[in-house]
């Protein structure tokens, strides 16, 4: 069964990042803490979501207690459990980005990174809809959006070159 994850941004603040996992039939809202003891718990709806691994059962907040969750920011930094990693990112280039990475100006682009789907809000577009807007744009002959549950990628190129066909995957 999949799950959404998604960051409360409006509650959160220094000490606590508020969230919600949630499909079509459930939602659950969690908070993570380094201040308390136990980095989640649940503020509602949390009890009925289980979690089986092997021959265990956890609940929600038990797994994510015993199985972290690497967050991500903006910055490149991390944080996995109480463990947290500054991002180093003078002079590093970990792709030739001259011909495997197309390097974008989120900003310049008026995207908002930190919303992957949705209509503009305050001037700035999702990652999706950017894409949706750029890939027709560019000099792929077939772009395919597969934005279901399990897929590969969000949108898939072609392009015919000679005899090769070049597929472009961006998730």
């Amino acid at each position: 069964m999949d799950f959404n994850l998604s960051i409360d941004r409006e509650n959160s603040d220094d000490d606590n990042i508020k969230f919600s996992v949630y499909n079509e039939k459930i939602s659950c809202s969690l908070n993570f803490s380094l201040q308390s003891q136990e980095f989640f718990t649940a503020v509602e709806n949390c009890e009925n979501i289980k979690i089986f691994k092997g021959k265990y059962e956890f609940t929600l907040v038990e797994y994510l207690t015993n199985f972290p969750l690497m967050l991500y920011f903006a910055d490149f930094s991390s944080l996995c459990g109480n463990q947290y990693y500054i991002s180093d990112t003078t002079d590093i280039e970990p792709f030739d980005t001259s011909n495997q990475m197309i390097v974008v100006d989120w900003e310049a682009e008026k995207v908002d990174i930190r919303r992957e789907k949705g209509d503009i809000v305050d001037g700035k577009m999702s990652i999706h809809g950017y894409l949706k807007d750029w890939l027709p744009k560019t000099d792929s002959q077939i772009v395919f959006i597969d934005d279901s549950s399990g897929e590969m990628a969000d949108f898939i190129t072609f392009k015919a070159t000679g005899d090769e066909v070049l597929i472009s995957f961006y998730h």
